[in-house]
Protein backbone atom coordinates (compact mmCIF):
# COMPACT_ATOMS: atom_id res chain seq x y z
CA UNK A 1 0.00 0.00 0.00
CA UNK A 2 1.28 3.45 -0.92
CA UNK A 3 2.13 5.79 1.98
CA UNK A 4 -0.27 8.43 0.72
CA UNK A 5 -3.07 5.84 0.70
CA UNK A 6 -2.35 5.07 4.38
CA UNK A 7 -2.62 8.78 5.16
CA UNK A 8 -6.01 8.97 3.45
CA UNK A 9 -7.31 5.97 5.40
CA UNK A 10 -6.10 7.51 8.65
CA UNK A 11 -7.87 10.77 7.82
CA UNK A 12 -11.06 8.87 7.07
CA UNK A 13 -11.04 7.33 10.52
CA UNK A 14 -11.22 10.79 12.09
CA UNK A 15 -14.28 11.92 10.13
CA UNK A 16 -17.74 11.23 11.41
CA UNK A 17 -19.71 12.68 8.48
CA UNK A 18 -20.79 10.42 5.62
CA UNK A 19 -18.25 10.28 2.83
CA UNK A 20 -18.98 9.33 -0.76
CA UNK A 21 -16.42 6.79 -1.89
CA UNK A 22 -15.00 6.33 -5.34
CA UNK A 23 -16.80 2.97 -5.37
CA UNK A 24 -20.13 4.76 -4.98
CA UNK A 25 -19.15 7.12 -7.79
CA UNK A 26 -18.41 4.09 -9.98
CA UNK A 27 -21.88 2.68 -9.34
CA UNK A 28 -23.59 5.98 -10.15
CA UNK A 29 -21.42 6.42 -13.23
CA UNK A 30 -22.21 2.88 -14.37
CA UNK A 31 -25.95 3.64 -14.25
CA UNK A 32 -25.38 6.86 -16.17
CA UNK A 33 -23.19 5.16 -18.82
CA UNK A 34 -25.26 2.02 -19.43
CA UNK A 35 -27.35 3.48 -22.30
CA UNK A 36 -24.19 4.35 -24.23
CA UNK A 37 -23.27 2.03 -27.10
CA UNK A 38 -19.68 1.70 -25.91
CA UNK A 39 -20.74 0.47 -22.46
CA UNK A 40 -21.07 -3.25 -23.20
CA UNK A 41 -18.00 -3.35 -25.45
CA UNK A 42 -15.44 -2.09 -22.98
CA UNK A 43 -16.58 0.68 -20.64
CA UNK A 44 -18.19 -1.60 -18.05
CA UNK A 45 -14.95 -3.59 -17.71
CA UNK A 46 -12.89 -0.43 -17.29
CA UNK A 47 -15.27 0.84 -14.61
CA UNK A 48 -14.97 -2.43 -12.70
CA UNK A 49 -11.17 -2.41 -12.89
CA UNK A 50 -10.98 1.17 -11.67
CA UNK A 51 -13.47 0.48 -8.88
CA UNK A 52 -11.36 -2.44 -7.65
CA UNK A 53 -8.33 -0.16 -7.59
CA UNK A 54 -9.72 3.00 -5.98
CA UNK A 55 -13.17 2.05 -4.69
CA UNK A 56 -12.38 2.51 -0.98
CA UNK A 57 -11.06 6.06 -1.35
CA UNK A 58 -13.17 9.17 -0.69
CA UNK A 59 -14.02 11.14 -3.82
CA UNK A 60 -13.68 14.47 -2.02
CA UNK A 61 -10.09 13.67 -0.93
CA UNK A 62 -8.90 11.58 -3.88
CA UNK A 63 -5.09 11.94 -4.17
CA UNK A 64 -4.13 12.60 -7.82
CA UNK A 65 -0.71 11.11 -7.04
CA UNK A 66 -2.33 7.67 -6.84
CA UNK A 67 -3.56 8.06 -10.42
CA UNK A 68 -0.07 8.98 -11.57
CA UNK A 69 1.31 5.92 -9.76
CA UNK A 70 -1.40 3.77 -11.32
CA UNK A 71 -0.42 5.08 -14.77
CA UNK A 72 3.24 4.20 -14.14
CA UNK A 73 2.37 0.74 -12.85
CA UNK A 74 0.24 -0.07 -15.90
CA UNK A 75 3.13 0.97 -18.13
CA UNK A 76 5.54 -1.25 -16.20
CA UNK A 77 3.11 -4.14 -16.70
CA UNK A 78 3.49 -3.71 -20.44
CA UNK A 79 0.15 -2.04 -21.15
CA UNK A 80 0.11 0.02 -24.34
CA UNK A 81 -0.31 3.81 -24.21
CA UNK A 82 -3.77 3.41 -25.76
CA UNK A 83 -4.87 1.00 -23.01
CA UNK A 84 -3.47 3.15 -20.19
CA UNK A 85 -5.13 6.23 -21.67
CA UNK A 86 -8.52 4.50 -21.67
CA UNK A 87 -8.28 4.11 -17.89
CA UNK A 88 -7.06 7.67 -17.37
CA UNK A 89 -9.67 9.18 -19.67
CA UNK A 90 -12.44 7.34 -17.87
CA UNK A 91 -11.26 8.60 -14.46
CA UNK A 92 -11.17 12.13 -15.89
CA UNK A 93 -14.77 11.83 -17.09
CA UNK A 94 -15.88 10.32 -13.78
CA UNK A 95 -14.46 13.25 -11.82
CA UNK A 96 -16.13 15.68 -14.19
CA UNK A 97 -19.44 13.99 -13.39
CA UNK A 98 -18.56 13.86 -9.68
CA UNK A 99 -18.26 17.65 -9.68
CA UNK A 100 -21.54 17.98 -11.59
CA UNK A 101 -23.33 15.66 -9.17
CA UNK A 102 -21.97 17.39 -6.07
CA UNK A 103 -19.83 14.43 -5.00
CA UNK A 104 -16.65 16.53 -5.10
CA UNK A 105 -15.52 20.11 -5.53
CA UNK A 106 -14.42 21.50 -8.88
CA UNK A 107 -10.93 21.84 -7.45
CA UNK A 108 -10.39 18.11 -6.95
CA UNK A 109 -11.71 17.47 -10.46
CA UNK A 110 -9.22 19.98 -11.87
CA UNK A 111 -6.34 18.33 -9.97
CA UNK A 112 -7.26 14.90 -11.31
CA UNK A 113 -7.47 16.29 -14.86
CA UNK A 114 -3.89 17.53 -14.52
CA UNK A 115 -2.73 13.92 -14.69
CA UNK A 116 -1.85 13.85 -18.38
CA UNK A 117 -2.56 11.10 -20.87
CA UNK A 118 0.43 9.25 -22.28
CA UNK A 119 1.92 10.47 -25.52
CA UNK A 120 2.83 8.25 -28.42
CA UNK A 121 -0.52 6.49 -28.69
CA UNK A 122 -0.58 4.89 -32.11
CA UNK A 123 -3.73 5.31 -34.17
CA UNK A 124 -4.58 2.01 -35.81
CA UNK A 125 -4.97 2.23 -39.58
CA UNK A 126 -5.02 -1.43 -40.60
CA UNK A 127 -6.94 -1.87 -43.84
CA UNK A 128 -7.45 -4.45 -46.55
CA UNK A 129 -6.12 -4.33 -50.07
CA UNK A 130 -8.71 -5.18 -52.72
CA UNK A 131 -7.49 -8.78 -53.29
CA UNK A 132 -7.69 -9.36 -49.51
CA UNK A 133 -11.22 -7.96 -49.39
CA UNK A 134 -12.26 -10.22 -52.26
CA UNK A 135 -10.76 -13.22 -50.48
CA UNK A 136 -12.54 -12.33 -47.22
CA UNK A 137 -15.92 -11.90 -48.91
CA UNK A 138 -15.46 -15.23 -50.69
CA UNK A 139 -15.17 -17.17 -47.42
CA UNK A 140 -17.85 -15.30 -45.45
CA UNK A 141 -20.94 -17.38 -44.59
CA UNK A 142 -24.25 -16.24 -46.05
CA UNK A 143 -25.34 -14.25 -42.99
CA UNK A 144 -22.00 -12.43 -42.73
CA UNK A 145 -21.17 -11.59 -46.35
CA UNK A 146 -23.69 -8.72 -46.81
CA UNK A 147 -22.64 -7.18 -43.48
CA UNK A 148 -18.98 -7.13 -44.50
CA UNK A 149 -19.81 -5.78 -47.96
CA UNK A 150 -21.89 -2.95 -46.52
CA UNK A 151 -19.15 -2.10 -44.01
CA UNK A 152 -16.52 -1.85 -46.76
CA UNK A 153 -18.70 0.32 -48.98
CA UNK A 154 -20.24 2.65 -46.38
CA UNK A 155 -17.75 2.88 -43.50
CA UNK A 156 -20.57 2.26 -41.03
CA UNK A 157 -19.78 0.85 -37.60
CA UNK A 158 -20.75 -2.71 -36.69
CA UNK A 159 -23.42 -1.58 -34.22
CA UNK A 160 -24.92 0.76 -36.84
CA UNK A 161 -25.14 -2.04 -39.41
CA UNK A 162 -26.51 -4.75 -37.12
CA UNK A 163 -29.25 -2.45 -35.83
CA UNK A 164 -30.43 -1.42 -39.30
CA UNK A 165 -34.11 -1.67 -40.18
CA UNK A 166 -35.65 -1.52 -43.64
CA UNK A 167 -37.26 1.78 -42.76
CA UNK A 168 -33.80 3.37 -42.63
CA UNK A 169 -32.98 2.35 -46.21
CA UNK A 170 -33.88 4.45 -49.23
CA UNK A 171 -32.44 2.68 -52.26
CA UNK A 172 -34.33 4.94 -54.65
CA UNK A 173 -32.61 8.13 -53.46
CA UNK A 174 -29.46 6.29 -52.46
CA UNK A 175 -28.92 6.68 -48.74
CA UNK A 176 -29.28 5.03 -45.34
CA UNK A 177 -30.49 7.14 -42.44
CA UNK A 178 -28.77 6.63 -39.09
CA UNK A 179 -30.94 8.10 -36.35
CA UNK A 180 -28.32 7.90 -33.61
CA UNK A 181 -24.59 7.41 -34.00
CA UNK A 182 -21.56 7.27 -31.71
CA UNK A 183 -21.62 11.07 -31.73
CA UNK A 184 -25.29 10.97 -30.61
CA UNK A 185 -26.31 12.65 -33.85
CA UNK A 186 -28.10 11.32 -36.90
CA UNK A 187 -26.61 11.31 -40.37
CA UNK A 188 -27.38 10.13 -43.87
CA UNK A 189 -25.00 7.57 -45.38
CA UNK A 190 -24.86 7.58 -49.20
CA UNK A 191 -24.89 4.14 -50.82
CA UNK A 192 -23.42 2.91 -54.10
CA UNK A 193 -24.57 0.20 -56.51
CA UNK A 194 -22.72 -2.51 -54.57
CA UNK A 195 -24.71 -1.69 -51.42
CA UNK A 196 -27.97 -1.45 -53.39
CA UNK A 197 -27.45 -4.90 -54.88
CA UNK A 198 -26.41 -6.32 -51.52
CA UNK A 199 -29.52 -5.02 -49.78
CA UNK A 200 -31.81 -6.25 -52.56
CA UNK A 201 -30.34 -9.75 -52.18
CA UNK A 202 -31.36 -9.99 -48.52
CA UNK A 203 -34.76 -11.61 -47.87
CA UNK A 204 -37.10 -9.64 -45.64
CA UNK A 205 -38.51 -11.03 -42.41
CA UNK A 206 -42.30 -10.86 -42.48
CA UNK A 207 -42.81 -9.95 -38.81
CA UNK A 208 -39.65 -7.98 -38.03
CA UNK A 209 -38.32 -4.73 -39.55
CA UNK A 210 -34.64 -5.56 -38.89
CA UNK A 211 -32.45 -6.48 -41.84
CA UNK A 212 -29.96 -8.98 -40.45
CA UNK A 213 -30.95 -12.35 -39.03
CA UNK A 214 -29.33 -15.70 -38.34
CA UNK A 215 -31.32 -18.87 -37.72
CA UNK A 216 -34.47 -16.79 -37.33
CA UNK A 217 -32.97 -14.54 -34.65
CA UNK A 218 -31.80 -10.95 -34.95
CA UNK A 219 -28.02 -10.74 -35.14
CA UNK A 220 -26.56 -9.18 -32.01
CA UNK A 221 -22.90 -9.88 -32.67
CA UNK A 222 -20.71 -11.45 -35.34
CA UNK A 223 -17.37 -11.52 -33.54
CA UNK A 224 -16.87 -15.28 -33.77
CA UNK A 225 -17.99 -15.73 -37.38
CA UNK A 226 -15.94 -12.73 -38.51
CA UNK A 227 -12.81 -14.03 -36.79
CA UNK A 228 -13.34 -17.44 -38.42
CA UNK A 229 -13.74 -15.84 -41.85
CA UNK A 230 -10.53 -13.84 -41.39
CA UNK A 231 -8.65 -17.01 -40.42
CA UNK A 232 -10.01 -18.83 -43.46
CA UNK A 233 -8.93 -15.96 -45.72
CA UNK A 234 -5.46 -15.86 -44.13
CA UNK A 235 -6.00 -12.32 -42.85
CA UNK A 236 -4.17 -11.65 -39.58
CA UNK A 237 -4.45 -8.89 -36.98
CA UNK A 238 -7.75 -7.58 -38.36
CA UNK A 239 -10.93 -6.47 -36.60
CA UNK A 240 -14.36 -5.59 -37.92
CA UNK A 241 -13.71 -1.92 -37.15
CA UNK A 242 -10.77 -2.10 -39.57
CA UNK A 243 -13.34 -2.38 -42.38
CA UNK A 244 -14.15 1.24 -41.55
CA UNK A 245 -10.46 2.06 -42.06
CA UNK A 246 -10.61 0.10 -45.31
CA UNK A 247 -13.50 2.25 -46.55
CA UNK A 248 -11.65 5.49 -45.71
CA UNK A 249 -8.31 4.27 -47.06
CA UNK A 250 -9.76 3.20 -50.40
CA UNK A 251 -11.48 6.58 -50.81
CA UNK A 252 -8.25 8.49 -50.14
CA UNK A 253 -6.25 6.26 -52.49
CA UNK A 254 -8.80 7.02 -55.20
CA UNK A 255 -8.33 10.74 -54.75
CA UNK A 256 -11.22 11.69 -52.46
CA UNK A 257 -10.30 14.68 -50.29
CA UNK A 258 -9.99 14.28 -46.52
CA UNK A 259 -12.87 16.64 -45.70
CA UNK A 260 -15.27 14.52 -47.74
CA UNK A 261 -13.94 11.36 -46.07
CA UNK A 262 -14.44 13.05 -42.70
CA UNK A 263 -18.08 13.79 -43.53
CA UNK A 264 -18.72 10.28 -44.85
CA UNK A 265 -17.33 8.76 -41.64
CA UNK A 266 -19.42 11.12 -39.52
CA UNK A 267 -16.46 12.76 -37.78
CA UNK A 268 -16.59 16.32 -36.51
CA UNK A 269 -13.00 17.33 -37.23
CA UNK A 270 -10.22 16.53 -39.67
CA UNK A 271 -8.02 15.30 -36.83
CA UNK A 272 -9.58 11.83 -36.98
CA UNK A 273 -8.93 11.40 -40.71
CA UNK A 274 -5.42 12.83 -40.95
CA UNK A 275 -4.13 9.30 -40.36
CA UNK A 276 -5.12 8.54 -43.97
CA UNK A 277 -3.28 11.51 -45.51
CA UNK A 278 -0.16 9.47 -46.29
CA UNK A 279 -2.20 7.29 -48.65
CA UNK A 280 -2.44 10.21 -51.07
CA UNK A 281 1.28 11.13 -51.31
CA UNK A 282 0.84 13.16 -54.48
CA UNK A 283 -1.90 15.49 -53.23
CA UNK A 284 0.59 18.20 -52.18
CA UNK A 285 2.43 17.88 -55.46
CA UNK A 286 -0.81 18.28 -57.40
CA UNK A 287 -1.74 21.29 -55.31
CA UNK A 288 1.34 23.31 -56.24
CA UNK A 289 0.92 22.50 -59.93
CA UNK A 290 -1.95 24.97 -59.90
CA UNK A 291 0.63 27.75 -59.70
CA UNK A 292 2.06 26.69 -63.08
CA UNK A 293 -1.12 27.86 -64.76
CA UNK A 294 -1.10 31.44 -65.95
CA UNK A 295 -3.64 33.59 -64.14
CA UNK A 296 -6.64 34.58 -66.20
CA UNK A 297 -6.46 38.15 -67.39
CA UNK A 298 -9.12 40.39 -65.96
CA UNK A 299 -10.65 42.96 -68.29
CA UNK A 300 -10.54 46.64 -67.65
CA UNK A 301 -14.19 46.61 -66.63
CA UNK A 302 -13.52 44.43 -63.71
Amino acid sequence: MYAIEKDVKAALGKKSRQIITFGRLCEEFRTWAEPQKSFERHKKYLIEAIKNEFGHLPVCEFPPLLLDQYKARKQSEGKSPATVNRYLSLVHVMFTKAAEWGFADEEISKRVHKIKLLKGEAKRTRFLLEPEADKLLAVCPAHLKPIVAIAIHTGMRKSEILSLTWGQVDTKNGYITLHETKNSEGRQVPINQTVRKTLKSIPRHIMNPHIFFYMGEELKDIKRSFATACDSAGIKDFTFHDLRHTFASWLVMRGVDLRTVMELLGHKSLKMVLRYAHLAPDHKSKAVQILDRKPRKVGKGG
